[in-house]
């Protein structure tokens, strides 16, 4: 269990510089990206997947509503509009609180319904139901004893007729600041909170001033995307993209340089994998579905392996949907920050040899095994010049653990040919580059 340590925002702006594996990319000079801006505490940039590009908060539920579009920058995640179509982070309400005073909501959104009518306000409701692009968190939630009624949450919604920014609380979820303006396409939406109170920038200038909160304090809402998932409440219809969570107030030349920087975007953070010097590298693997690989540690490194590790790890002759896994442990319990993957299928056209879903899972000795990460994988994989790789960094929520489980859905059509994993490495936890939690 991870219990939560008060730090300063300064602290916390260390991580966009402090990641284990997130360095940008060698390439930079050529790219016409702008810098992420210091401060980033959650930004799900919606490349095919649903992962903090941040931290760890990844996707731990996606609803079948909840797709991929053309995006602004890359790709985009689509909402279908239906009450069930949301996104829940891996965050607690405790993390959601720590964001308070100053912060910035940013994004590109691209709506397809229109938001009801609703007064700008700092009590009462929204009568009818919203399109919330982020839900405010319920103030009480989470409340240490005697807070319950001195906070509320932020959160986003975004229609074809203007942009609302919410706060909710006890018998409160009215619309603190609201734009009506027309949205036909995509639009760079940033929300700066200070001293209670919300700003509206629409893209790269400020449009609007909205109404002070009553609470004691405000803080960021990111747990729920799209909806609650409760009638009445509303539903999101259309696509967000690079949305963007920073636990201070952007300048207003920050804000123009994202707007600037359009379809480029935020320049995204490099991904070494096939590594050696991770967590994994020498674990002992103990158990595994049948592999056409001649070592099943060659998905941690090891060397002459017959096929070669950049080949086949899983064997050929199951069919689609077969879950292949992979178990191991390291020689002593090990803390856990994040994973590396490469894998590839067949050509860009072809996605033999392919997986569908991954899961990695962790347990103590003599422990259960619990989920890290579970998420689909879009196909084809969408990386690489002609599409075919998956280069996936993320961070995980810190673990300790000495146990460890892999899994892979085969994914096509041909029997003959088994998944190709080339390799899978542990990032080792990096006590500056952890949110502020700290494992037991």
């Amino acid at each position: 269990m991870n219990t939560v340590a008060t730090a300063s925002p300064a602290a916390r702006r260390l991580r966009a510089a402090a990641c284990a594996f997130c360095l940008t990319s060698a390439g930079a000079a050529a790219q016409t990206c702008v810098p992420t801006p210091p401060g980033a505490v959650y930004w799900l940039a919606g490349e095919r997947n649903y992962d903090d590009l941040a931290g760890y908060h990844n996707a731990i539920f996606v609803a079948p509503g909840v797709g991929f579009a053309p995006g602004k920058v890359g790709s985009a995640i689509h909402f279908g509009g239906a009450i069930e179509d949301r996104l829940y982070t891996d965050t607690i309400y405790a993390e959601e609180r720590a964001v308070r005073g100053a912060f910035t909501i940013e994004l590109w959104a691209r709506p397809e319904a229109a938001l009801p009518d609703c007064a700008e306000s700092n009590n009462g409701t929204c009568a009818a139901p919203m399109p919330w692009v982020l839900f405010p968190e319920h103030g009480a939630n989470s409340a240490p004893p005697g807070e319950e009624n001195l906070a509320a949450g932020i959160g986003v919604a975004v229609g074809t007729n203007g942009i609302c920014v919410g706060e909710h609380t006890v018998w409160l979820l009215p619309c603190l600041a609201r734009v009506d303006m027309p949205i036909g396409d995509w639009v760079h939406v940033a929300v700066v909170v200070e001293d209670l109170t919300p700003h509206i920038w629409v893209d790269g200038s400020l449009v609007h001033t909205g109404t002070a909160s009553d609470r004691e304090f405000v803080f960021a809402s990111w747990t729920v995307l799209g909806s609650v998932g409760i009638d009445g409440y509303g539903a999101y219809a259309g696509d967000i993209d690079e949305l963007t969570l920073y636990d201070r107030a952007l300048t207003a030349g920050e804000i123009g340089a994202l707007f600037g920087a359009g379809v480029d975007g935020k320049c995204k953070p490099d991904c070494a994998v096939d590594r050696h010097d991770d967590l994994w590298e020498s674990a002992l693997v103990t158990a595994t579905t049948p592999l056409l690989s001649n070592r099943a540690d060659c998905v941690f490194g090891a060397e002459d392996c017959s096929p070669e590790s950049d080949s086949v790890l899983f064997a050929d002759g199951m069919p689609d949907g077969t879950l292949q896994s992979i178990e191991w442990q390291t020689a002593t319990p090990v803390t856990l920050g994040g994973l590396a993957l490469h894998a590839y299928h067949d050509e860009a056209n072809d996605t033999q040899r392919s997986f569908s879903h991954v899961r990695i899972q962790a347990r103590p000795t003599g422990g259960t095994f619990a989920t890290l990460y579970d998420a689909d994988i879009a196909l084809p994989y969408g990386q690489g010049a002609d599409e075919r790789q998956i280069l996936k960094c993320l961070h995980l929520r810190p673990t300790h653990a000495q146990e460890f489980r892999a899994e892979f859905v085969q994914a096509g059509n041909n029997t003959s040919r088994g998944s190709r994993v080339v390799e899978l490495d542990g990032i080792v936890y990096d006590p500056i580059f952890a949110d502020d939690f700290e494992p037991d």
